[in-house]
């Protein structure tokens, strides 16, 4: 008996043994034909009958062999090895989670061969619940997801995509992948830039670098550094784009990560910031460092970056040979990158065209088995005559129900044309309000107005429709600078009707009038507004509240009617020495400290009991930062409990910010804005205005 059980497990081991022997010899050929692509590939398509076979015991195995593939960049091998995957998936019971684990690491190689549109649709299928994926390789399919819709130029839908691995994360998942995040928030950053939204855009890769500082990560690091001198260099702050480039080097070469082409493209960065800087020879230095590099390791894609900006280098020299070759080599190369995606795609479809003739091969096994069923499908035609019978009553029946079909479309024939008619003067109707859009801009201080004035400033308007009932408002007289926020009555085409009302009254008062005294221009612009509506038959209640102040260095005049002015100083007390106790209100939190200035309890129009407005005085040091605002932000509903915002939590929110730079500090708003209002309907035009007292410019 022990005889026989000892022969049992010496036939298993063996068995064992031989498979064993099988799936490391087929490893074995496939790392030595790495250089030999017909052999290679041959060898790859057998990968799927190893999956089924080893999958226990052998998945470390195959995705070791992913990234070596994926580290020489053999883009359209490992697209091969995915083919195999799923081609074995439909020939046999393996499970679909199973498959699902090892395809998820490969659908990039698709995006990367040109099958953007392949690869989403089985990122999709991924992601359905049959699949049974991990947290972590649904937030990876979810960030390759937003990786496709940003190359295919929908930056809105990546964004989307992020935010949604975003609410995949938990801190168990954080905890074993500490970095996921920091990826995901330079995704982020890369589509805000697509979107022309610099502000955030740069909020996002500042999150990552600070992430990536934590678990110091030079690459990724480098990565960002270089990312937010891309930043700089788009909009042509060309010292700033150095330094950051400059960093983002220092920090990849100080990586065991760091790869030649990383290296590469960080020396074209800062020779192309060289060159517009004018600096021709450390910018010649570096490319040409660049496309040694290139040439050495057949990099055709640094080779055609660095000939692009060496052929706009020669020609700002007037050396106008060498930009001509420049120029010559940088469409040659293009050429050839364009040919060898063609000639990877004939590749392709030869290896498709096997996959077909095996199916047909497959097809074919089968017919002698068809035979043993003859019997039983003569048997089966007597039923299927029978429904066809059954199936020619049923259309007959659905004759008669399109008939009646037909009639009820011909009765509503005149509905469809009154629709018709609505629709068109709906869209007659937008397109009038979206041309009074334009008109009420014109209203509005411009953004190069402000930036001269106010170099250290940002504006967060957020219209509830098209046009709005809010406004900003800016006038220049010598070295002072008048600015108000208000909030018209009403939003939409009422509040914009409102708004260019009380935007001209404060310009009468300021510039007809000459009046310089905040209250005064308060109440000269009452009387203006209560005239204007004065010619009108019916009693008119409409006016704004408003926040005005006159900035003249860092001396400020305030009136408010209703909204205050909000200031906040590491360094109350100079302030509040200059105040009565009853003239502000006063919140602390992380070291800082928030004063709001109370303004008037009445409003710019008409109001029973008026008393002229006050006129309150302080001098401000320099750092020091103020806020105007309307109540659109505190009174949005939203959160978990779908509760108001409130202005005690947005001035707990400014005083944890207030810390970052003030661009900055509007990406955060914004967030914030977006992250409490969620998915609910915005309930107010919103307008937030930052000041950082400084060298007020004239």
């Amino acid at each position: 008996m022990s005889s026989k059980v000892l022969l049992i497990l010496f036939i298993f081991v063996s068995l064992q043994s031989k498979a064993q022997q099988s799936f490391d010899s087929w490893k074995k050929e496939v790392y030595s034909n790495f250089d030999n692509p017909k052999a290679l590939l041959k060898n790859l398509r057998k990968s799927g009958y190893y999956i089924k076979k080893n999958e226990a015991k052998r998945r470390k195995d195959f995705l070791i062999l992913n990234d070596s593939l994926a580290s020489r960049e053999m883009h359209f091998e490992r697209r091969t090895l995915l083919d195999s995957l799923i081609y074995i998936g439909q020939k046999s019971d393996i499970s679909k989670p199973v498959l699902a684990k090892y395809m998820v690491p490969l659908v990039s190689a698709c995006s990367a061969t040109n099958q953007g549109e392949r690869a989403a649709g089985l990122l999709n299928k991924l992601l359905e619940p049959q699949y049974k994926l991990s947290k972590h390789s649904r937030v990876e399919c979810l960030i390759m997801l937003g990786n496709l819709e940003l190359n295919f130029q929908l930056p809105e839908r990546a964004v989307s995509k992020y935010r949604r691995a975003l609410s995949e994360l938990d801190p168990k998942l954080e905890k074993s992948h500490p970095l996921l995040r920091s990826s995901i928030y330079n995704n982020m950053g890369l589509s805000f830039s697509k979107l022309q939204k610099i502000d955030s855009s740069l909020f996002y890769h500042q999150a990552a670098l600070t992430i990536r500082k934590r678990q110091k990560d030079k690459f990724q690091m480098g990565q960002s550094l270089n990312n937010i001198g891309s930043l700089y260099y788009g909009i042509q702050f060309y010292d700033s784009a150095l330094v950051y480039y400059q960093q983002g080097l220092e920090y990849r070469s100080a990586s065991s990560r760091a790869t030649e082409s990383s290296i590469a493209e960080s020396w074209i960065n800062i020779g192309k910031t060289y060159f517009r800087l004018g600096n021709i020879s450390e910018a010649k230095e570096l490319l040409d460092k660049s496309l040694a590099y290139a040439k050495h390791s057949s990099n055709l894609v640094i080779m055609q970056r660095t000939y692009k900006i060496l052929h706009e280098l020669y020609a700002a020299e007037g050396n106008l040979q060498s930009a001509y070759e420049a120029l010559g080599n940088y469409y040659l190369i293009r050429d050839s990158l364009f040919g060898l995606a063609e000639t990877k795609d004939v590749l392709h479809s030869s290896y498709k065209q096997e996959l077909r003739e095996q199916a047909l091969s497959d097809s074919l096994n089968q017919a002698a088995n068809r035979k043993i069923f003859e019997e039983k499908s003569r048997k089966e035609q007597v039923i299927k005559y029978g429904l066809a019978l059954a199936l020619f009553g049923l259309l007959a029946i659905l004759g008669l129900v399109l008939r009646n079909y037909r009639n009820k479309v011909r009765s509503n024939k005149q509905i469809s044309s009154q629709k018709n008619s609505l629709e068109e003067k709906n869209e007659e109707i937008i397109g009038s309000i979206t041309y009074a859009k334009r008109l009420q801009n014109a209203i509005l201080p411009s953004e190069q107005s402000l930036t001269k004035h106010l170099p250290e400033q940002f504006v967060l308007y957020e219209p509830k429709d098209i046009v709005a009932g809010d406004f900003y408002w800016m006038h220049t007289d010598g070295n002072q600078i008048f600015f108000a926020v208000s909030d018209c009555t009403g939003h939409g085409v009422p509040g914009a009707l409102v708004s260019i009302v009380c935007s001209n009254a404060m310009n009468r008062a300021t510039k007809e009038f000459g009046l310089k005294k905040t209250g005064a221009i308060l109440d000269k612009t009452t009387e203006l507004v209560l005239e204007s509506f004065s010619e009108s038959e019916e009693h008119v209640n409409d006016g704004m509240d408003i926040s005005l102040i006159r900035m003249t260095d860092n001396k400020i005049q305030f009136s408010g009617a209703y909204n205050g002015l909000w200031i906040v100083s590491e360094y109350p007390t100079h302030l509040l020495s200059q105040l009565q106790a009853k003239q502000f209100r006063l919140t602390e939190e992380e070291g800082r400290s928030l004063i709001e200035i109370k303004a008037n309890r009445q409003p710019v129009g008409y109001y029973e009991n008026r008393v002229p407005f006050d006129t309150v005085e302080i001098q401000l040091q320099k750092g020091d930062q103020i806020y105007l605002l309307t109540d659109g932000f505190g009174d949005q509903f939203g959160g978990s409990e779908n509760k108001k915002y409130k202005t005690s939590q947005l001035k707990r929110f400014i005083l944890q910010i207030a810390s970052q730079p003030i661009s900055a500090q509007k990406a955060a708003l914004a967030l914030e804005f977006d992250q409490w209002k969620g998915a609910a309907e915005q309930v107010d035009d919103v307008c937030l205005v930052g000041i950082k007292m400084g060298d007020i410019k004239e």
